[in-house]
């Protein structure tokens, strides 16, 4: 800091002056709410400023909840006054965690009392020893440094340790031993507009930790003035965090848009399914062939089962309800609803990547819980996707419900995973951690905990490295029934055929066109199976991948056609386990992923050709004959 010995006096300190590089400075000045003493070096908030903070934190201590836009209010206020208290910071993390609530309202739990408690006794105590400067910057939880002609000539104690170095490292150092050498030139540019006072706000650098690896920093740097305006003094902050959060919660923002289009997609869905369900229903009024009427059977049942698919739409595109209070509901049907609402991840986009996963849902009879259901839904939700992630080649993930031995019931999802080693159990449920850094935010397992809590229950976890992880969500059962029992909608399926067993005969069926069709999905393969035996085909079927091998094991075949996901094995090994069993025979995959699938991938696989599901007859039968002149 510039010289001040021979001034004297409490004049403010204008900003403007500050902008303009004026380095004078008085005994005493108030600048951005602080007043800054420049005979000892100290700061300290204004006396009438203190008060009314501590008369804050002392009513809202002793209240039950306070609106959560009050209490951000309040927490703004305490960032500020941390900003010039040492361990200012070390006593906000309980409340920014409390900011993470679901709720409108927060509520003052007794870890919240104490930390509000201890701030007002630290304000107190401030008021009669103000923090020294050189104090303030050391124990710092933000890096501080000067810089000088491109060198660093101090770095506090937060500084050295976010680069990874001890505290005896010399100096001065080169700034660009720190930054990764693709912001070099960027660097270089902004320190000269720096000392100009051209260049305000914060930047963001790739920098260099010790060990080589980079991460983003934000770095807020500003000349000491006329005096000294090559000199630069500023703090750096790790980022890294704050990107992938940034990124997620963008990422939210583009899913909030889409889930609402989807609404409307799913309105002009509805509208269409009806004109072909009203159109089957009048020619089921007409004379049909027995043939045709079970086409029109087929179509009708389609329509029914797209109709619960287009509810499932209008679920995930619906705003989430504003409810003050909590819903009694049952387990079993929240645990359902989540399953059934998170299908097109654990199948759809799963199977896309030749990933199978399987969802077993077993429910006991258990008491009603008292719960917002929208947040117990996203909690589940993200218990789930957890699991997922816990199996990236997929596996069996178990949901249950019952009642636990206190007589709560209870909702666990179950995995066999890496699983977690003991010493961080206790760390899985705070904000922001996580075991899988750089692709997950860690805010799932703190979301579960506080649904709980704040319905009066718990979350337990239990896990073992190498046998993977169950996570238990507990709440006490309520007093009453729901007020009206729904029913959880199910996928619609139409009766599912059996796997035909190979034969040998069949009357009007070519010699040497024998087709496999391999499908979980009964009412398409029997449409198949009618456009194929039709034209002369002699045709066998399996509803899954393992009663397929068994075919290929007993007879020859002269085409394979395969859907890509199925619930024992994905289409990708089933193509792979059939080619080393019937290497001549051409194998045909159908998908609704068709357009994510490239040719390389296809050649990779030995998959003659793809079917994009919905795919009319004319291009079935046409594909199945360009596969079959291709092996003439």
């Amino acid at each position: 800091l510039p010289d001040i010995s021979g001034h004297s006096g409490e004049d403010p300190c204008a900003l403007k002056k500050l902008k303009e590089g004026d380095s004078t400075w008085a005994y005493k000045k108030e600048v951005l709410g602080w007043i800054f003493n420049g005979k000892d070096f100290t700061i300290q908030l204004p006396p009438k400023k203190n008060e009314r903070l501590q008369d804050l934190l002392r009513t809202t201590g002793t209240a039950t909840g306070v609106p959560l836009k009050e209490f951000q209010t309040l927490v703004g206020k305490l960032v500020h006054a941390a900003t010039g208290v040492p361990c200012g910071h070390a006593l906000m993390a309980p409340l920014y965690q409390a900011q993470w609530g679901l709720l409108h309202t927060i509520t003052i739990t007794r870890e919240l009392q104490q930390a509000l408690s201890d701030w007002r006794q630290l304000l107190h105590h401030i008021t009669k020893q103000p923090t020294s400067v050189l104090e303030l910057v050391e124990k710092s939880p933000d890096g501080h440094f000067i810089l000088e002609d491109g060198e660093f000539t101090y770095l506090n104690s937060a500084a050295l340790r976010m680069f990874g170095w001890d505290e005896d490292l010399p100096t001065p150092l080169a700034v660009t031993k720190f930054v990764d050498p693709q912001d070099h030139p960027r660097l270089q540019r902004n320190i000269l507009l720096r000392q100009s006072g051209s260049l305000q706000g914060p930047v963001v650098y790739r920098a260099r930790h010790r060990s080589g690896e980079t991460f983003a920093v934000e770095v807020h740097s500003v000349s000491l003035g006329s005096v000294a305006d090559r000199i630069l003094h500023g703090t750096v902050r790790d980022v890294s965090q704050r990107q992938v959060i940034e990124a997620e919660l963008s990422r939210q923002g583009q899913s909030d848009m889409t889930s609402r289009l989807v609404g409307g997609t799913a309105h002009d869905l509805n509208n269409l399914l009806a004109v072909v369900q009203a159109s089957a229903e009048l020619l089921q009024e007409e004379s049909l062939s027995r043939g045709a009427r079970a086409a029109v059977a087929r179509i009708l049942d389609s329509v029914q089962g797209s109709k619960v698919k287009i509810e499932q739409l209008n679920e995930l595109g619906a705003r989430p309800k504003d409810t003050s209070g909590e819903v009694v509901t049952r387990l079993g049907k929240v645990a359902d609803d989540v399953i059934r609402l998170t299908r097109a991840r654990w199948k759809n986009e799963a199977e896309r990547g030749g990933i199978v996963y399987r969802i077993d849902l077993k429910t006991a009879d258990s008491p009603p819980v008292e719960a917002n259901p929208t947040e117990l839904r996203a909690a589940l939700v993200a218990l789930l996707f957890n699991a997922l992630e816990a199996m990236p080649d997929g596996g069996p993930v178990l949901v249950r419900t019952g009642v636990a031995g206190d007589g709560f019931p209870f909702v666990s999802i179950s995995d066999e995973g890496e699983g977690i080693d003991s010493p961080v159990l206790d760390d899985l449920s705070d904000l922001f951690y996580t075991t899988q850094p750089g692709r997950k935010v860690g805010l799932g397992l703190g979301l579960a905990r506080r649904v709980a809590e704040e319905a009066g229950g718990r979350l337990e976890v239990s896990s073992r490295l190498g046998s993977g992880s169950t996570f238990k969500l507990c709440f006490p059962p309520a007093t009453s029934e729901p007020a009206e029992e729904e029913t959880s909608l199910r996928f619609f399926r139409t009766g599912r055929v059996q796997s035909l067993p190979p034969r040998s005969h069949r009357p009007g069926s070519l010699p040497g066109r024998r087709i496999l069709v391999v499908d979980d999905q009964a009412d398409l393969v029997q449409v198949i199976q009618s456009i194929l035996e039709q034209k002369g085909f002699l045709v066998d079927v399996a509803l899954r991948a393992s009663d397929g091998l068994q075919c290929l094991v007993e007879i020859s075949y002269s085409l394979i056609l395969t859907d890509l996901g199925m619930p024992d094995m994905s289409g990708w090994e089933f193509a792979r386990r059939a080619q080393s069993l019937q290497p001549q025979a051409p194998v045909l995959l159908m998908t609704g992923w068709a357009t994510e699938i490239d040719d390389e991938q296809l050649t990779r696989e030995g998959i003659h050709a793809v079917l994009p599901k919905p795919f009319r007859a004319k291009l079935l039968l046409e594909k199945i004959d360009e596969a079959l002149g291709s092996t003439r």
